[in-house]
């Protein structure tokens, strides 16, 4: 029975880089016996204090023996662990070692392996970080993150545009890398657009609160939900407003609306969420109203809309529409 104990299996536990299978197993082997739940828990809270000296840790085999006798108690828990086997004292003596020294052995040497999922001009992309986070790609956009989250923050980068639901944890912050600058959270939900061709960054608050600001400078807005904050790259300036734009995440959603929202602004929903360039012909036509909403429905039906609604004709002209 004390001849398998997953030590490594254990340790990859409590660091929380287990995935679902690996999970299961040791969930099967804690609940096979007493002995190794006991085994368990004592490793679990060798851990915990591992983290608070972890910066002074010097391992030693004899003193950690020591303390396997102490804690665990040879003579009042023998039914229990069966330490008559010195071999059997010394692999736990052993396991304390592994789990106390994590951060410079197993831990320290074991760095995650860095995923990226792209998508491209078809198709948008959800991933599951290993927090259970939920990240939704949009087109043309790259995320790049680690297979499991190791030391303080969650760390990660974006180029394109994605919409995170994160998972509250005080303890470890979740940063998104965006080109020059970076948003972080405890646990929200927001819109990132940082494509590369695009001179701007915006960061779209629908709940919690997140911290945006300029990498290796002391620029930063605090934004709440219903804000949003601009960075113009090419001025290098940072500034927060109130979010206008209802159809922030429409490119997840697939619902576009508009109430009363001006043609130009409508264009240039239209624009991003289609992909094609769709411009106003006379400047006095760009003031007027439109309301509507739509359901993913093609961008044809939407023209249709408008030009029942304005008295304007959507002419299409090479790869780009006028209204006229």
């Amino acid at each position: 029975m004390h001849e398998n104990v997953p030590y490594d299996l254990i340790a990859s536990a409590l660091e929380g880089a287990c995935n679902a299978q690996e999970q299961n197993e040791l969930d099967l082997w804690i609940a096979q016996s007493p002995a190794n739940r006991a085994i368990y828990e004592e490793m679990k809270s060798l851990w915990a204090e591992s983290q608070q000296i972890a910066d002074n840790f010097s391992p030693d085999a004899h003193q950690a023996l020591a303390r396997v006798h102490q804690r665990i108690g040879a003579g009042h828990k023998a039914k229990v662990f069966s330490l008559n086997s010195i071999s059997w004292a010394y692999k736990i003596a052993a396991s304390i070692l592994i789990v106390a020294g994590a951060l410079f052995f197993f831990v320290s040497n074991k760095k995650p392996v860095q995923l990226a999922a792209i998508t491209d001009n078809k198709s948008n992309s959800e991933i599951v970080l290993s927090d259970n986070s939920v990240v939704k790609l949009n087109k043309n956009s790259k995320l790049t993150y680690p297979e499991y989250f190791k030391g303080k923050e969650r760390r990660l980068r974006l180029e394109g545009e994605a919409l995170f639901d994160v998972t509250k944890d005080k303890e470890k912050p979740f940063v998104v890398e965006v080109g020059q600058t970076k948003v972080t959270v405890l646990g929200t939900y927001f819109n990132v657009r940082a494509y590369s061709l695009e001179d701007s960054i915006v960061v779209s608050l629908l709940e919690g609160k997140v911290e945006f600001a300029i990498e290796g400078k002391d620029a930063k807005v605090i934004l709440t939900a219903g804000e949003k904050g601009l960075y113009i790259k090419s001025k290098g300036s940072l500034t927060k407003m109130e979010e206008q734009n209802t159809n922030v995440t429409s490119w997840n959603t697939g619902i576009l609306k508009f109430e009363a929202l001006p043609l130009a602004n409508v264009c240039t929903t239209l624009s991003e969420h289609y992909g094609i360039s769709i411009c106003i012909k006379n400047a006095s036509d760009a003031n007027l109203r439109f309301t509507g909403t739509f359901k993913n429905q093609r961008l044809s039906e939407i023209l249709l809309s408008i030009e029942e609604a304005t008295n304007l004709k959507a002419v299409k002209n090479g790869n780009s529409i006028i209204f006229e």
